[in-house]
């Protein structure tokens, strides 16, 4: 029966989005295997709703205004997030720092850095190698969703996944090495959900 109000709902959602300016997200084939994508080639994304505004938090409160890589992120998370009733992520200065500090290393492995202060709290980290753009490094993330089950914690099959959607995340900051074409993206808590585990 959850399932009626999960689809009244996104007949609204639908219904008041294409009233609003529409973006068009490039399509991901994947490189050689399968791949899941939730929506077909080509399809028109609202992005009014899900950019809050065009200006990130710091730390300290203040606004700064965000590049187009920094929109591309904070519109298909948002994007993503709203798909599983996620509250929307806000961009923050300080995370993304800490996520351009990793991504210059060029080195495709994970950190420990992004728990350390200014930007501490409970943290996630995602890492991507190869995409051409931000959309596709956050696609590839999502497609663990088909490997997802309800009321599981913590897989390595679905971190990805779990780190763009969990609820308790407020802030993302992302960096990228656009050499290597290394895409790095953090999340931090609210600091008022920090016990919250890391799951859809």
């Amino acid at each position: 029966m959850a399932i009626l109000p999960i689809i009244i709902l996104s007949s609204l959602a639908a219904a008041a989005m294409a009233q609003l300016p529409r973006l068009q997200l490039p399509y991901y084939s994947g490189s050689g295997s399968s791949y899941y994508s939730p929506w077909p080639r080509q399809q028109n994304y609202n992005h009014a709703a899900f950019l809050t505004n065009s200006r990130s938090s710091t730390t300290s409160g203040q606004e700064t205004q965000i590049d187009a890589t920094a929109k591309e992120f904070l519109l298909a998370h948002n994007t993503y997030r709203c798909m599983h009733s996620a509250p929307f992520l806000q961009y923050d200065t300080c995370v993304a720092a800490s996520a351009q500090e990793h991504a210059n290393r060029g080195q495709f492995q994970h950190s420990s850095s992004y728990s350390l202060k200014p930007c501490a709290g409970p943290a996630g980290e995602n890492l991507a190698l190869g995409h051409q753009s931000a959309a596709s490094a956050t696609r590839d993330w999502y497609s663990e969703v088909r490997m997802w089950r309800p009321g599981r914690g913590f897989s390595g099959s679905t971190g990805h996944f779990t780190a763009m959607v969990w609820k308790g995340a407020a802030k993302l900051g992302c960096g990228v090495n656009v050499g290597k074409r290394l895409y790095v993206c953090r999340y931090v808590g609210d600091g008022t959900r920090c016990g919250t585990p890391n799951r859809q």
